[in-house]
């Protein structure tokens, strides 16, 4: 994911964007800003701040558990394709990341093989389709 963000900051020229805006110079930030490339950050963004933030909490429930119970508790399995975690998943979030960005919602639920494939092949087919013009 991280990766994926700095592909598409890079691409897209945010920082540059950004830079320009804040010193006052919006005509030279809108000219810079790539918005096919843009367009794909959000949803990642978005993703990576809910997927930390939701994980964090799951994580702190599993730790007081274990900690009250003074036990051991195995919380995932990981494999060559997929990560076995154990915490709940609600179907209608993965469905609504999926809306959002094809692979997103395979990435919500752990399926990493399908989602990296996913992901990028949505990003190829973004960026190769002609824009209209006005």
């Amino acid at each position: 994911m991280i990766g994926w963000e700095l592909l598409i900051n890079f691409k897209a020229r945010i920082n540059q964007a950004m830079v320009f805006s804040f010193t006052g110079q919006f005509a030279m930030a809108k000219e810079i800003l790539d918005v096919r490339w843009m367009s794909l950050y959000a949803p990642v963004y978005l993703f990576a701040i809910y997927d930390s933030y939701r994980t964090t909490v799951d994580l702190n429930h599993q730790y007081t558990l274990a900690d009250r119970e003074k036990a051991y508790f195995p919380s995932f399995f990981i494999n060559g394709l997929e990560i076995n975690y154990l915490d709940k998943r609600t179907p209608w979030a993965a469905f609504v990341w999926s809306l959002l960005m094809p692979g997103m919602g395979q990435l919500y639920i752990h399926r990493i093989a399908t989602g990296s494939c996913l992901c990028p092949l949505f990003m190829a087919l973004l960026y190769m389709t002609p824009t209209p013009t006005p």
